[in-house]
């Protein structure tokens, strides 16, 4: 799987985990992008560097890491017909241990 887009600034890009549609109390589907509570998925990529105070810092995320993030501030994207999220560092909860 190809990431065909650069990421700048403190950015990494989401694969999310396929996850299906709920249904609520009374019957209506809620699909994912409604759901509440932090989501999963796999980094397809990431920014090379981003600057804090001047100091050059990488990621502590890599391609491949499973993390799970917070949703909320994503920007949705679609890449190659997949859809991808792109989120802040900050915005990943934790990695998976492999």
């Amino acid at each position: 799987m190809s990431f065909d887009l650069e990421l700048n600034g403190n950015r990494v890009a989401i694969n999310m985990d396929e996850v299906g549609e709920e249904r609520s109390k009374g019957g209506l589907y809620v699909p994912q992008t409604a759901q509440e509570g932090p989501k999963s998925g796999k980094v397809v990529a990431v920014s090379p560097f981003y600057l804090v105070n001047g100091q050059r810092v990488e990621s502590p995320f890599k391609v491949g890491d499973k993390v799970l993030l917070d949703t909320l501030g994503a920007t949705k994207v679609v890449v190659g017909q997949r859809d991808y999220v792109i989120v802040r560092n900050e915005d990943i909860v934790g990695r998976y241990k492999q």
